[in-house]
């Protein structure tokens, strides 16, 4: 017989860092499988030729629950369920496993509160992370289950390509590792911040690297117009400009001008007009005249202006960007991040078409005086997907009239695009960059820090990919077509207060049975109901295992092929 479901909580092993901690594993309790052995059971000999597949899985053993559906025939697809534990009186089990959750109060994340997209610290987060708010993650918006304090007496600072983090020493981070099972190469793990440490000492050379998710973050209810102005990419692309190349003036402050190079600018003079143009809009409505941009040239320098007067372009400039002069400008981020990630992209476009400098087709980086502005591009580009990071360097001398002028001094920072990163598929889907490691720091001031509990698993801190540790859910695979869902509005969440000892709650297969409706299904390494509650959810189930009829799977597939 073969099932179109198929349900299992296979025996993996479990790592721990003491014989204490390897008393409470499953392997003290009963036989467990190797990884191998897993990627090698039968499954696809009882499946289903359109068969989906729900298998149970931790955070903490993410990639490898992923590579063993993916060895038995299967497509991992989603999250189907994410197990909230209840303690015996009722209240969240807030032990976070043996690798705790811990980070830094100054360490950032996007958010969704209120429909708005923040980024914000951790330590803000704590005071309202639980009025609905979600935190963005590979998968998009996830919602946060559980965020409690603890003090750690020394956390690790680990120092990163363009960015760092601050976290407890045995907190879990996703990077590139190195195998060397056949021949060497570069697979995706998940080791605490120790095990790090200890792989980059040895495989530094071949760039044991973290993650930055390359998933944009995308408002639920974009911010598209100003005023009639669509928020065109165009649109995005000019104000861009503007940061880079552009003040506005004027008798009423209404006229928008850029100061471009009249040789290497050309294509940008005819961009800017064209945009002007497809405006439509009119310059004055007494004379019924069209708003058009005009193009001044200087005589004794080899730079154009172009420049119009409207006064709601002025505005909507100055909606996103504040400051008259290159050094006082600064963007206003919380509005930007409400618009969608096209847009975003066009406006750093623009900036590094006026300022940025362009390297083997792509821009590579962008020198300015002005640090505020060049974080505020930083933490763009951060939410665009794009790694970066920021560089001082010395101050300029002023060796003008023969002697140096103290007030000339000024510092340059330069923000450069880390586009060289090698591009890995993560497990939980979509693509990251690797962004290499410097260095480690060990603290000696002990910290409040801050853990978190996010549905599916993981989520984005300071643009590294992090874990849930505690978490415990139910990965969806299919082979062939999936399944037709009977009921669309079964929840991903799972409530319920914790069993015996690896027991996972009944409430899964009452789920299963609603989504894709009473079809033959078959749950692997069943374990025998211990009262009627329990029991009453194996109804229409077909149930096999070492702890339910003493039979293997690979027993059971050649019963089910004789049948």
């Amino acid at each position: 017989m073969k099932f179109p479901i198929i349900y299992m909580d296979y025996p993996r092993d479990f790592r721990c860092w003491s014989k204490k901690g390897r008393g409470r594993t499953a392997s003290s309790h009963y036989d467990v499988m190797s990884w191998d052995s897993l990627k090698a059971m039968p499954i696809g000999e009882i499946a289903a030729d359109d068969c989906v597949l729900f298998s149970w899985a931790c955070a903490s053993t993410l990639p490898e629950d992923i590579e063993v559906v993916k060895a038995l025939g299967f497509t991992f697809k989603t999250i189907a369920f994410t197990w909230i534990k209840l303690n015996k009186d009722g209240n969240i089990f807030k032990s976070l496993g043996y690798y705790t959750r811990c980070l830094g109060g100054q360490e950032k994340v996007f958010i969704l509160h209120n429909s708005e997209v923040k980024y914000i610290e951790l330590k803000e987060l704590f005071k309202f992370w639980d009025d609905g708010v979600k935190i963005h993650t590979p998968n998009g918006w996830k919602s946060i289950y559980n965020m409690v304090t603890s003090k750690i007496k020394l956390p690790v600072k680990i120092n990163c390509d363009g960015r760092s983090l601050t976290c407890s020493n045995n907190h879990k981070l996703f990077h590139k590792s190195i195998s060397y099972k056949k021949q060497k190469r570069h697979i995706i793990d998940c080791n605490g911040i120790d095990d790090i440490k200890s792989l980059w000492e040895i495989y530094s050379r071949d760039g044991i690297s973290l993650l930055f998710p390359t998933q944009s973050v995308e408002p639920k209810v974009p911010y598209l117009e100003y005023n009639g102005i669509y928020l065109s990419d165009d649109i995005g692309w000019l104000i861009g400009l503007f940061v880079a190349d552009g003040d506005i003036g004027g008798r009423y402050k209404t006229q928008v001008r850029f100061s471009l190079n009249s040789e290497k600018d050309t294509a940008l003079v005819d961009r800017i007009c064209k945009i002007i143009d497809a405006l439509d809009m009119v310059q004055d409505r007494f004379f019924n005249t069209i708003l058009k941009a005009s193009v001044f040239t200087y005589k004794n320098r080899k730079m154009k202006s172009v420049y119009f007067n409207k006064k709601i372009i002025a505005d909507l400039i100055r909606k996103f960007v504040s400051g008259e002069y290159s050094q006082t400008k600064r963007l206003d981020l919380q509005l930007l991040f409400q618009t969608p990630s096209s847009f975003r992209k066009a406006f750093i476009e623009g900036i590094m078409d006026g300022d940025g400098y362009y390297e083997q087709g792509k821009y590579r980086r962008v020198t300015l005086c002005n640090l505020p502005l060049i974080e505020d591009i930083s933490v763009l580009s951060e939410s665009v997907g794009i790694p970066s990071r920021i560089r001082v360097h010395r101050p300029a001398e002023d060796y003008r009239d023969g002697f140096m002028r103290k007030n000339y001094i000024r510092y340059s920072f330069t923000l450069s695009f880390l586009y060289r990163g090698q591009t890995l598929a993560l497990p939980m889907g979509g693509d990251g960059k690797t962004v290499p490691i410097h260095s480690f720091e060990e603290t000696n001031k002990p910290e409040t820090m801050y853990d978190l509990t996010v549905d599916g698993g993981c989520f984005i801190v300071n643009g590294l990919l992090s874990h849930n540790s505690n978490s415990e859910f139910v990965i969806l695979s299919t082979r062939g077509k999936i399944l037709k869902r009977v009921d669309k509005s079964i929840s991903s969440v799972i409530i319920t207060k914790r069993g015996r000892h690896s027991a996972k709650p009944p409430e899964a297969r009452r789920r299963i049975v609603k989504l894709f409706g009473d079809l033959p299904r078959v749950e692997l390494f069943a374990r025998k109901p211990i009262d009627d509650y329990e029991n009453q959810f194996f109804d229409g189930w077909t149930g096999t295992g070492l702890e339910w009829d003493g039979k293997s799977i690979e027993q059971f597939a050649k019963e089910q092929e004789n049948d």
